[in-house]
């Protein structure tokens, strides 16, 4: 039906019915991907679905509801956030390293690139927001992984982990400050 839909959007119709066979299509996609993929990949593949929304909005120069793309990064930035510590997503590997090594900087270029075609400035808060919490989780996460040999555990935290996890907070909590201040 994915294919379909993007077969006869490339036909001679109007510009709303072409969005709409573009979006069919994505809809079908995001289906297949929840069904076939799992952890990770299943993150990468929703993320690409908001990429690839955005590049639909740009070639057709049509607009389409916010409210899509910024509930598709919510669930996007939700899996993403709480992979660490869900069962099985926490030892998974990528590439033959851990997966937040290569996924969350996968998933901050998606979400660039859906930045850097976005023309709403509503949108490119929500998804400068989405970048800087993407940074946030990955220097989280990976100091701590580096450092003891996995995710932090915040109910048993080492004295090393603890300062390291706190001088990171307290850094981001400035960088957080400094985008508060520049998007009003």
């Amino acid at each position: 039906m994915a294919m379909f839909a993007l077969w006869q959007s490339n036909a001679n119709l109007t510009l709303l019915n072409k969005i709409a066979l573009w979006v069919l299509a994505n809809t079908h996609l995001a289906l297949i991907f929840t069904m076939w993929l799992n952890a990770s990949t299943l993150t990468l593949a929703l993320c690409a679905q908001l990429t690839l929304l955005a590049m639909c909005q740009r070639r057709y120069q049509v607009a389409l509801p916010t409210w899509l793309t910024k509930l598709g990064l919510s669930v996007v930035l939700f899996r993403v956030t709480v992979s660490p510590w869900m069962k099985g997503d926490n030892t998974e590997m990528v590439l033959g390293v851990h997966w937040s090594l290569i996924v969350i900087p996968l998933v901050f270029s998606m979400v660039y690139y859906a930045y850097y075609l976005h023309h709403s400035i509503d949108l490119k808060k929500w998804l400068e927001g989405a970048l800087l919490h993407l940074v946030a989780l990955f220097i989280t996460l990976e100091t701590s992984y580096f450092l003891v040999g996995q995710y932090p555990d915040f109910n048993d935290l080492s004295f090393a982990e603890s300062a390291v996890l706190a001088m990171n907070w307290l850094i981001l909590s400035a960088v957080y400050l400094w985008r508060f201040k520049l998007a009003h």
